[in-house]
């Protein structure tokens, strides 16, 4: 039977390839439509690629293992597991110049970075006191390096509940967002929760996708690195695979958009049959951490933090590794 593929040859192909955009870059009249003309702009240049062999490596900083800036993250639990702890300690340790709250497989910037975090469910004071009990905790083991003034002129936070967050969905939310973050150059923006900052559909594929997209854009726009505190389904939260990717709430879209995703869920007692969900009289101290999905960095097992009375995530090296 005879085959009707043309094959044409690699080089031959390349060739073509180059002389269409070289035409394209220097033709008065581009040989390209119009609506291709965008994509045109981002193309990389040609010295730019014959440089990398001599450029070698390029070190990207790291906020936390794997996110970087431009990029969405995902930081996933059930309610009451502790997500806002985790930011706020994050925040304080970040700001402080990297403090090693998570040991040392899970380090942060060994240098002060901005932080603007936006609680929208959070009231001032029930910040405030999560802070002191934060501060409380680690100013012991961190007093030479814990400086209060570094936390307060890099951890920005305006929490939101009672005055409605932005929209990202918005087009006037977000020019008003893209402004302020502009303004004051976060290296982080926290938003917590997701499901406070967007109109739509959360179990819409097409609609969550243009949300993570919208706030990809604002990452890109502001040089900085987006983390959106997401909640888990019941069913990963009550069948112990809340450290999943597929344990997010909503379409899949959240989490096939974004580029990095941490999860924290509660250790079930091997000595029950109920899961700590179901039997909060019983529930352990212990909160898992997994790094579910990183596209830039490598595999790290899951950790363990433990809560204190203050509701404070502590590492210590006793209770590692899962």
């Amino acid at each position: 039977m005879q085959d009707n593929n043309i094959t044409i040859d690699e080089g031959l192909k390349r060739d073509m390839f180059k002389e269409i955009v070289d035409e394209a870059l220097t033709s008065e009249s581009p040989a390209v439509p119009p609506e291709a003309e965008g994509l045109l702009r981002y193309m990389l240049p040609r010295d730019w690629m014959l440089n990398i062999p001599a450029r070698g490596y390029v070190n990207t900083p790291q906020f936390l293992p794997g996110l970087e800036r431009g990029m969405v993250g995902i930081l996933a639990a059930a309610g009451g597991t502790g997500k806002s702890y985790f930011c706020l300690e994050y925040g304080l340790a970040a700001a402080a110049g990297g403090l090693d709250i998570f040991g040392s497989a899970f380090p942060l910037l060994q240098e002060p970075i901005r932080i603007l975090y936006l609680p929208a469910e959070d009231t001032r004071d029930q910040i405030s006191n999560r802070l002191y009990s934060i501060w409380h905790c680690f100013i012991g083991k961190y007093q030479a390096k814990l400086r209060w003034a570094d936390v307060a002129d890099n951890f920005m936070i305006a929490p939101l509940h009672g005055h409605g967050a932005p929209s990202i969905t918005s087009n006037d939310s977000y020019d008003l967002l893209n402004r302020l973050l502009i303004d004051i150059k976060p290296d982080v923006l926290i938003l917590d929760p997701l499901v406070q900052f967007y109109k739509a559909n959360e179990n819409d594929n097409n609609e969550m996708n243009a949300v993570i997209k919208r706030f990809e854009q604002l990452a890109a726009d502001c040089n900085m690195a987006v983390l959106l505190c997401h909640h888990v389904n019941k069913s990963a939260a009550y069948n112990g695979s809340g450290g999943m990717q597929q344990a997010a709430r909503g379409a899949s879209a959240i989490i096939d958009g974004a580029r990095w995703m941490l999860t924290l869920d509660k250790i079930r007692k091997a000595s029950e049959s109920e899961y700590l969900y179901d039997r909060p009289e019983i529930a352990d101290n212990k909160v898992r951490v997994t790094l579910a999905k990183a596209n830039n960095h490598k595999p790290v097992p899951p950790f363990t933090l433990v809560r204190n009375d203050a509701g404070v995530l502590t590492y210590n090296d006793d209770s590692n590794r899962i």
